[in-house]
């Protein structure tokens, strides 16, 4: 499959899924779980960590289908992992950009015959680990920083995106340029 067609592909899977699970999986839960749910009102009152506090968890517990919170925690799991993905290979090229251009260490430029800059990618993992801080009381506010950091980098990355590509569409345009043209091109590359 060529380049063009798996980032269609995946385009048009990332909107389905986004919209079927998110969207769709919110207005069941807002459907089935009232806002003054004793369930999760004690949940919060009390603090509870993790999947106690997911109004998923208790719309299933609501309905007693028992043995589906287990599966619905799952779906949520292999969805953090997939849309972390993308975070862990930007992260570990940035941090190999920089080491090849002698802004980090030189051991960071070690790559496996693939082309892997693994230590890049081991350093990105051991700070995903950061994320074990929630579990203390007290290191919840560092972690609350890290969460803040991140959202605001990713909406910075997202507005950035999202100029380059105005800028593109109107230099295209006032340059009298089809952008069906780049595709053709590209199709003639492969």
């Amino acid at each position: 499959m060529k380049q063009y067609e798996t980032t269609d592909v995946y385009v048009h899977h990332w909107f389905y899924r986004l919209t079927a699970f998110f969207i769709l999986g919110s207005l069941a839960v807002g459907i089935n779980v009232p806002y003054n749910d004793p369930e999760m009102i004690a949940t919060f009152k009390d603090g509870k960590p993790g999947a106690a506090a997911s109004p998923y968890v208790v719309a299933i517990n609501r309905l007693k289908i028992s043995g589906l919170p287990h599966i619905v925690n799952a779906m949520i799991l292999a969805s953090t992992f997939s849309a972390s993905n993308p975070y862990i290979y930007c992260a570990s090229r940035s941090l190999y950009g920089l080491a090849l251009e002698g802004k980090a260490p030189r051991i960071l430029t070690k790559c496996t015959k693939q082309g892997v800059p693994v230590y890049c990618i081991g350093i990105v993992l051991a700070l995903a680990l950061l994320s074990f801080l929630q579990l203390g009381e007290n290191s919840a506010v560092v972690l609350q920083w890290f969460v803040n950091l991140v959202t605001a980098s990713q909406l910075i990355n997202f507005n950035v995106i999202y100029f380059t590509f105005l800028r593109f569409y109107k230099a295209c345009q006032v340059q009298g340029l089809d952008r069906n043209m780049l595709m053709e091109l590209e199709k003639s590359d492969c």
